[in-house]
C-alpha cells in the first residue's frame, strides 16, 4: 500500500512539474526577454490511473487494470495492452502441479517466445514470495523489453505476470515499467472458487 501512495505520489509530482514549465514557457506576443525559455520535451513516462477491481473467481486473484487499456480477462488470467503504446501486461494463474518456479519461469519465456536476459532475482508482491527476469522479445512491436514474475500464492498455484513494452511505444523504462508495477500493486490472492 506504501508503495502505490508513493508511486502516486510520485505522478502526481510529475503531472505538477510537466504542467509548471509547461505555464512557464508561454509567452506573450509582447514580452521581450533575452532569457532562454523553457523548452517542453516529449518523455514516455505515463500517468498510471488503475480502473476499478477484477476479480478472477476461477483462478483466486483480483487486480485493477491501467484505465484506456483494452482488458481481456477470464475466470483465471488477464491481459491488458495498448496498440498505440505498445505495451502487453499479461496475468496468468493456474494449478502449480509439481513445478519450481524455474520451471514456470521458463513455460512463461516459451509461450511468450522471450528471451531471458538476466538472471533471476528474488521477488515479493502482497507479502507471496516469487522470482523475476528482464526479457526481450522480437515476437511483439518489432521488438520488446519487459519483465516476467512468477510467484507461488500456496502450495496449489502459481501466477505469472508478463509485461512488455516495444521500441515504437513507450519505452519499457521507465514508462512501461511504471504502468506494469502499477498493475501488479494492485494484485490480490484469495481462495479460487469451485
Amino acid at each position: 500500500m506504501q508503495r502505490n501512495c508513493f508511486v502516486t505520489v510520485i505522478t502526481i509530482c510529475l503531472v505538477v512539474l510537466f504542467t509548471s514549465s509547461c505555464i512557464s514557457s508561454i509567452q506573450t506576443s509582447t514580452a521581450q526577454s533575452s532569457t532562454p525559455t523553457a523548452t517542453i520535451v516529449k518523455t514516455n513516462t505515463p500517468a498510471t490511473l488503475l480502473g476499478v477491481i477484477i476479480r478472477a473467481e476461477k483462478g483466486g486473484f483480483a487486480y485493477r487494470p491501467l484505465i484506456g487499456y483494452k482488458v481481456h480477462d477470464s475466470s483465471d488470467n488477464a491481459m491488458i495492452s495498448s496498440d498505440k503504446e505498445n505495451i502487453i501486461i499479461a496475468l496468468t494463474i493456474g494449478p502449480s502441479k509439481s513445478w519450481t518456479t524455474i520451471d514456470l519461469l521458463n513455460l512463461a519465456l516459451n509461450s511468450f517466445g522471450l528471451t531471458q536476459i538476466t538472471e533471476p532475482e528474488k521477488y515479493a508482491l502482497n507479502g507471496v514470495d516469487g522470482i523475476k527476469v528482464e526479457v526481450i522479445t522480437d515476437a511483439f512491436f518489432g521488438g520488446a523489453t519487459g519483465e516476467v514474475i512468477v510467484l507461488t500464492p500456496d502450495e496449489k498455484r502459481y501466477f505469472t505476470a508478463v509485461g512488455i513494452a516495444g521500441s515504437n511505444g513507450i519505452d519499457w523504462h521507465p514508462g512501461g515499467k511504471i504502468l506494469f508495477d502499477a498493475v501488479l500493486n494492485s494484485v490480490t490472492f484469495f481462495e479460487p472458487s469451485k
